[in-house]
C-alpha cells in the first residue's frame, strides 16, 4: 500500500544475557482505500522477542497490533416515543 512510514526508535530491554525483547511504534501516514478516499494514520505496535544463538541475535517471536483513531458513533436513525 502505498503511504508513508513515521518509526519511533526501538525500546530495548534485556531480560537475560541471551533473551531481548524490542518493542517500536510506526505511525502510518497518507493511504488511501481502495476508492481513493484518505485513510487516518495508523498506530503499529511492533513487539519482538529475540534470542542470542551463538553470538547471533534471532528473532524467535513477532507481536503486530494496530489501532485506530477513536470515532464518534454514527447515528443512523431516530425513534419517538
Amino acid at each position: 500500500m502505498v503511504g508513508e512510514n513515521d518509526f519511533s526508535d526501538n525500546e530495548i530491554t534485556y531480560l537475560n544475557d541471551s533473551i531481548a525483547m524490542v518493542k517500536s511504534q510506526n505511525i502510518r501516514k497518507n493511504q488511501e482505500w481502495p476508492d481513493g478516499s484518505k485513510m487516518d494514520d495508523r498506530y503499529v505496535n511492533h513487539l519482538r522477542v529475540y534470542k542470542n544463538k551463538d553470538g547471533e541475535w534471532l528473532i524467535i517471536n513477532h507481536m503486530i497490533s494496530q489501532a485506530w483513531p477513536k470515532r464518534r458513533p454514527i447515528i443512523t436513525s431516530v425513534t419517538e416515543n
